[in-house]
């Protein structure tokens, strides 16, 4: 057990130090505008078409309504749900499970982190604009911890289930 925790830190450490050095702040900020903020604006457009929101470049902006304000927020590097999903790469990558198991948890695993960031990135966005103080306890506490929380019960659900069923599934 002290080798899978050790493996799994040096593992997570290994991702995260290789994005940083790399991926350049421009290759990030692609990363970001394309598979964060555009999806995100797209969503928002579809919830509140009234917004007009849009993706410039890490920002999730609206256009100013006639009752309301202009706002947005600006999408950083660490808020692109890489952090989450560089952890359940390295859970995966010392889990005790078959490569069929390992693949299937990892790629439904991703699809989710990259949902529950989209969510994250939505409800950070709609907090901003209505209450300042509510996106420093979303963007600061309830939100990193939520996701974490609902990742790893998600990992010991998919672990457990390939347990039960065996590793011919």
């Amino acid at each position: 057990m002290l080798v899978r925790a050790l493996l799994f830190l040096v593992t997570f450490a290994l991702l995260q130090v290789g994005w940083q050095l790399l991926a350049s702040e421009r290759v990030r900020a692609e990363v970001v505008h394309a598979g964060v903020a555009l999806p995100a604006a797209g969503l928002a457009r579809l919830l509140t078409p009234e917004l007009a929101v849009r993706a410039d470049g890490t920002v999730l902006r609206a256009a100013a309504p006639a009752s309301g304000a202009a706002g947005g927020i600006h999408i950083v590097n660490g808020c692109d749900g890489t952090d989450m999903l560089f952890l359940l790469c390295a859970a995966f990558a010392v889990a005790p499970l078959g490569w069929r198991w390992r693949l299937g948890g990892l790629l439904l695993g991703g699809t989710i982190v990259y949902a529950l960031n989209q969510l994250r990135i939505l409800a950070l966005f709609y907090a901003q604009r209505r209450d300042p103080g509510l996106f420093d306890l979303l963007h600061g506490y309830l939100a990193p911890v939520s996701m974490l929380v609902l990742i790893v019960l998600y990992f010991q659900l998919w672990v457990r289930r390939a347990a039960a069923l065996g590793p011919s599934v």
